[in-house]
């Protein structure tokens, strides 16, 4: 990540066009707004179109406005993105979603900041920096005559692939800090609840982990959002760390009960003895806890804290 960010400073300094391509989620628009903040343009507007969620009928009306009565109740005038973005950035997000039609006006546009609202007779500029971002692969897109290649080489003028949250583990605590202070939250979470967060896979990548962090915000009960929170709220996250970890376990473990021991034993380290805690990261009851510990040979009523030796 500090490589993405490296290319991020130098590529906020120059004028050219900025592609920025990874999974759905992975936090492609907080790439943009680092461009257009960490850019001579910081300050001035920061606008968005997104291709994917705008009909295909309303596309060139929404990027490049119109005059008044260029179509059928088109009473007054309106100015469209392009226009609002005078003197800043738009990011031009889902890319590959803009119709075939409207993809040589945007090729103008990023070659001359040349525009023409609907119903108009005459060009108008704009003085924008342009980023666009995508979850598709743009050049199987050119291979298969779905997108221009004259727009794909000017688009890509700098390319940027944020890469998925899951190959970026180590920044899931810094992300889930950073989303919890945004919200103006007095919680904060505890380690264990954090390295819970760290050692799931998030397919859903920034967007869910925002979600989830927003949900934890609300519905824990206490300042301290803890990884019995994320156990009770999170239960799909619970179930994965938990396959994970005996996935792992499964690995380097011989019988069924040694796999079981080395499991429970290395949960009672985690939670420092805390049987409560164990039982909602197992998601089993707190009864069945000590009937386990007592099968295994793990239970021990006078030792109320594990640690790792």
């Amino acid at each position: 990540m500090r490589v993405l960010m490296d290319r991020v400073k130098r590529a906020a300094a120059s004028s050219e066009t900025v592609l920025i391509c990874g999974e759905s989620g992975v936090g492609k628009e907080l790439v943009a707004h680092a461009l257009h903040q960490l850019s001579p343009r910081a300050g001035k507007s920061f606008g968005i179109v997104d291709c994917g969620a705008i009909p295909e009928t309303l596309m060139e009306r929404e990027l490049f406005g119109h005059e008044r009565g260029a179509f059928t109740d088109a009473h007054v005038g309106r100015s469209g993105i392009l226009r609002a973005a005078d003197g800043g950035t738009l990011l031009i997000d889902e890319i590959g979603d803009l119709p075939l039609a409207l993809q040589p006006k945007l090729l103008r546009v990023l070659e001359t900041r040349a525009f023409r609202p609907l119903g108009a007779t005459r060009y108008q500029y704009a003085d924008i920096r342009v980023i666009a971002a995508t979850n598709k692969d743009l050049s199987a897109m050119v291979r298969a005559k779905a997108f221009r290649e004259d727009l794909y080489y000017r688009v890509a003028a700098i390319p940027l692939v944020v890469p998925p949250l899951r190959d970026r583990a180590g920044e899931v605590r810094e992300l889930a800090r950073f989303f919890l202070a945004k919200e103006e939250s007095e919680k904060r979470f505890s380690d264990e609840a954090l390295m819970f967060l760290e050692h799931y896979a998030w397919p859903g990548n920034v967007r869910e982990l925002k979600n989830a962090v927003s949900l934890l915000r609300t519905f824990a009960m206490n300042t301290t959002i803890t990884e019995m929170d994320v156990a009770s709220l999170l239960p799909h996250i619970r179930g994965s760390v938990v396959a994970k970890s005996v996935s792992a376990l499964v690995a380097t473990s011989g019988t069924l009960e040694e796999l079981q021991k080395q499991y429970f034993a290395q949960l009672l380290v985690q939670t420092r003895g805390t049987m409560t805690r164990v039982a909602a990261i197992a998601g089993i009851p707190r009864p069945t806890v000590y009937v386990w510990l007592k099968r295994l040979g793990l239970y021990q009523p006078r030792i109320e804290r594990y640690r790792a030796e």
